[in-house]
C-alpha cells in the first residue's frame, strides 16, 4: 500500500497546513491505518483506484465544507444540523470530563441524548488532539471518509471472495460503492451513519468468512466473538436499534451459510420466521415500530408534499409499508435533477442534483436487484431486513446508506452474469418505464 500511503499523506499535509490544524493529520493517519487494515490484497492498479477515489472524495469534502461556509456562514449541513450538535455536545463531554457514554445518564444534558456513542467517539478524538492545537471539524470529515472507503473495500472483498469475477469488474464494486453520490454525500458531513453501517458490514463479513471455513478454530472463533462483542457494544451506544440488525445478521449468517433459500429448507426457515415474530410480540417491538413510525410519519407529512405526501398517509399496515418499500427503491426521488442548470447557484442544490443523477443511476439497475428473488440467500434477506428496518421506521435518507453493501453486491452479481444484449433489452425497458413514471409523477404533483 506503498503508492495509497504516500498520496494519502501529500493530501493530509496538504489539508493540514490549508487549515492550520494538525488534528486533520493525526485523525487522518487514523482513518488511513483503517483502511490499510481493512484490505487483504492489493496491486499498484488497485492502489491507484483508491487513491483516486479518495482524491474525489476529499475534494467532495471541501466543497460541502466550502459551499455552506460561504451560503450559510458555517460550514455544516444547512448551516448548522445535527452535524453541528455532535460536534458542540462532543465538546462539552470532554469538557465535563465524561470517559464512557454510560457516565452521560448523570448529566440532564445528555441522559436522553439518542447517540451518546457517537459523542464519545469524538470528545475522545478531540481529546488525543487537544495537545497538538486543538480539534477542526475537516478532521472527522476525513476521518467519516475513510470509514467509506473501508466499507467499499470490504464489500468489495466479498463480492470478490465470493463470485470471482475478473479484477476489473472487481473495481466497478469498489468505484461505485464509495463514490455513490448519496454515499459521498453523507460521509463528508459529521454524522453517524457512515460509521454505523461499516461496523455492522464488518460483523457481516468476519461472520461470513469464520463460517465459510471447513473447521473453525477454537481461536478464529474466539476473535470473531471478541470483535463481534466490541461492535456490537459501540454501536448500541451510538444508535441502540443496531443490536436489532447485529442479531440478525449473525442468525441469517449461521442459518444460510452455504446455500439459498430454496423448497427443501423453505419450511424450516418460516418457522424460524414466526418464531422470531412471537417472540417480538411478546416484547412488544411491533408497537415500537408503530410508535416509531408515526412519530416520523408525522414529521415527513410535515415536509413533503404530491406524491410523498400521498405515500406517507397510507396506514403502515397492511399496504402502507409495502408502498413505502417500492418508494425506498427510488429514494430520494430525483426530481432537483431538472434544476441541473441552476445547481452551481446554491450548494444544497448541487448536492441534491448530485444525489438525484445518483438514483437516476440506482433505478437504472433496479431489474438486477430484482431478479434476485430468483436465487434468495443470505444477503438477499439481508438487504429486504435493512430496508424494511428503515422505510417501517424513518424513511430518513441519511440512513438509506446501510442499504448500499448489500445492494450493490445483489445488483453486481446479477448485472455481470447477465449478457450484453439482455442488458440493452433491461435498458431500454426501464428508460421507457422511467419516463411513463416521470409522467404519472407530474399529473400527481
Amino acid at each position: 500500500m506503498f503508492f495509497y500511503f504516500t498520496i494519502n499523506i501529500l493530501l493530509l499535509i496538504t489539508l493540514t497546513l490549508t487549515f492550520e490544524s494538525i488534528s486533520i493529520l493525526i485523525v487522518g493517519m487514523m482513518g488511513m491505518l483503517l483502511v490499510t487494515y481493512v484490505v487483504n490484497k492489493t496491486n499498484l492498479k488497485f492502489e491507484i483506484v483508491l487513491s483516486i477515489i479518495y482524491l474525489i472524495a476529499i475534494i467532495m469534502m471541501l466543497v460541502a465544507y466550502c459551499g455552506y461556509d460561504y451560503q450559510y456562514g458555517a460550514p455544516y449541513f444547512s448551516g448548522g444540523s445535527d452535524d453541528l450538535a455532535f460536534e458542540e455536545m462532543s465538546t462539552y463531554v470532554m469538557d465535563e470530563g465524561y470517559l464512557m457514554p454510560y457516565k452521560y445518564a448523570q448529566d440532564p444534558k445528555l441522559r436522553y441524548h439518542n447517540s451518546k456513542g457517537f459523542l464519545w467517539i469524538i470528545s475522545w478524538i478531540m481529546r488525543v488532539v487537544e495537545s497538538f492545537g486543538g480539534y477542526h471539524t475537516i478532521a472527522f470529515r476525513v476521518l467519516n471518509i475513510n470509514f467509506l472507503i473501508a466499507l467499499g473495500v470490504l464489500t468489495t472483498s466479498y463480492f470478490k471472495e465470493n463470485y470471482g469475477f475478473s479484477d476489473h469488474k472487481n473495481l466497478i464494486v469498489l468505484i461505485v460503492s464509495i463514490l455513490f453520490p448519496n454515499a459521498i454525500y453523507i460521509s463528508v458531513h459529521v454524522f453517524r451513519d457512515t460509521l454505523i453501517i461499516f461496523l455492522l458490514f464488518s460483523v457481516f463479513y468476519i461472520w461470513d468468512r469464520l463460517l465459510q471455513k471447513e473447521n473453525i478454530s477454537f481461536v478464529s472463533g474466539l476473535k470473531t466473538f471478541f470483535i463481534t462483542g466490541l461492535i456490537a457494544y459501540i454501536s448500541y451506544w451510538i444508535r441502540n436499534q443496531s443490536l436489532v440488525f447485529i442479531i440478525a445478521i449473525i442468525l441469517v449468517s449461521i442459518f444460510l451459510k452455504k446455500h439459498r433459500l430454496n423448497i427443501r429448507n423453505f419450511g424450516m426457515y418460516m418457522l424460524l420466521l414466526l418464531v422470531a415474530l412471537i417472540i417480538a410480540d411478546l416484547f412488544n417491538v411491533f408497537d415500537l415500530i408503530v410508535a416509531f413510525n408515526e412519530r416520523y410519519t408525522i414529521h415527513k407529512l410535515e415536509l413533503s408534499d404530491g406524491l410523498s405526501n400521498e405515500i406517507f398517509k397510507i396506514p403502515l399496515f397492511p399496504f402502507g409499508f409495502v408502498v413505502r418499500f417500492a418508494y425506498g427503491l427510488v429514494s430520494p426521488i430525483p426530481v432537483p435533477i431538472i434544476k441541473t442548470p441552476k445547481m452551481l447557484t446554491d450548494i444544497k442544490l448541487f448536492f441534491d442534483v448530485l444525489v438525484s443523477f445518483g438514483t437516476v443511476m440506482q433505478i437504472f439497475l433496479l431489474p438486477y436487484l430484482v431478479k434476485n428473488i430468483l436465487r434468495i440467500d443470505k444477503v438477499f434477506i439481508l438487504f429486504i431486513t435493512f430496508m424494511l428496518g428503515i422505510v417501517v421506521t424513518t424513511f430518513t435518507f441519511r440512513h438509506f446508506i446501510m442499504l448500499y453493501p448489500f445492494m450493490w453486491i445483489l445488483i453486481f452479481r446479477e448485472f455481470f452474469s447477465t449478457n450484453e444484449n439482455d442488458r440493452k433489452l433491461i435498458f431500454m425497458a426501464t428508460a421507457l418505464s422511467i419516463c411513463f413514471a416521470a409522467i404519472i409523477y407530474i399529473l400527481i404533483k
